[in-house]
């Protein structure tokens, strides 16, 4: 059974006229290197979590199968809750929680939550197992511009987009309008460069 032997599925054993391959991997490497890849889980294609630990690693396998389990009825997306000070927001930039670009965001100040996916809840504001309930004011991108210095603004248009693509299943009419009025309420903005993206941010 190897690495998943041990493990207690939440939901029992998968049902092999339901299941779908490879939705969630989990990777280690066994080399005798003295550089070695850190435990990895991947959501289908994206790697989304590494750390030290297998065992830390296996328990946010089992706490995302949970978020892909409740999303049909719990409004649930591929997005990283952040903050910066006493501000908390939402971070589209990418999915990898070791990601250089989370890297250089966290030497400039922004702290991000461990957890891989945040909810919606009734009240329109967002939670995630890490902070619980959470009110975000502003949406943190990474801005791909030939000036590593240049603040982007994305239209509400392209953001109600990209929140219905990383939605997990399908996004009701109800959520749009609901998501409508949620970015309505965003500072959403965008830079190449890390300090100068937490410098507005913290402003």
């Amino acid at each position: 059974m190897g690495v998943l032997g041990d493990l207690d599925l939440p939901y029992g054993e998968p049902d092999p006229d339901r299941s779908y391959p490879e939705i969630f991997s989990l990777t280690v490497d066994r080399g005798e290197g003295r550089v070695r890849e850190l435990p990895s889980l991947y959501f289908g294609t994206a790697r989304i979590y590494a750390h030290r630990d297998l065992k830390v690693v296996t328990d946010r396998l089992i706490t995302t199968f949970h978020d892909v389990m409740r999303a049909p009825t719990v409004p649930t997306f591929q997005i990283s809750a952040c903050r910066v000070g006493d501000r908390y927001g939402l971070y589209l930039g990418d999915f990898f929680n070791r990601s250089i670009a989370r890297t250089r965001l966290r030497r400039a100040g922004m702290e991000f939550a461990e957890h891989p996916f945040v909810r919606l809840d009734p009240d329109d504001a967002f939670e995630c197992d890490d902070w619980g309930s959470f009110t975000p004011s502003f949406l943190a991108l990474t801005g791909k511009t030939d000036e590593p210095t240049e603040l982007v603004r994305p239209s509400r248009g392209y953001l109600l987009l990209s929140f219905a693509s990383l939605r997990l299943g399908d996004t009701s009419q109800e959520e749009i309008a609901r998501l409508a009025n949620v970015i309505r309420r965003l500072d959403a903005v965008g830079a190449a460069d890390a300090a100068t993206l937490v410098a507005e941010l913290a402003a």
